[in-house]
């Protein structure tokens, strides 16, 4: 599972405390929903950092390849190897460096 996300256990967190929210939504779990996505987040954050440090090179390479939280491929292949059509959504000489722009800032956090 680490091959496709660096943090299945705080993804799994977040999802059952969000499914708990939706079944049973209440003012005090609306609060503090949003803190505990905020406080796991910075902590993975927290824990790059610390394998960043522990690992060196070999480690940022693995978070190149692997998103934080959600599965998604970062480059042009997914991870089953299948090919990802990229389309430029903006007109002009400048919209495919746009288009990698917003894919590399998205890309961290995901």
């Amino acid at each position: 599972i680490y091959r496709y996300i660096r943090h299945p256990q705080y993804l799994g967190i977040i999802l059952i405390t969000a499914g708990w929210l939706v079944h049973w939504p209440t003012l005090p779990g609306i609060l503090i929903w949003p803190i505990l996505v905020l406080l796991y987040s910075r902590l993975a954050v927290r824990e790059d950092k610390y394998l960043a440090e522990k690992f060196g090179q070999e480690f940022r390479t693995y978070t190149e390849k692997t998103p934080m939280f959600v599965p998604l491929s970062r480059n042009r292949e997914t991870h089953l190897g299948m090919r990802i059509k990229q389309e430029s959504v903006l007109e002009g000489p400048d919209s495919s460096i746009e288009v990698e722009r917003c894919q590399t800032r998205c890309a961290c956090w995901l």
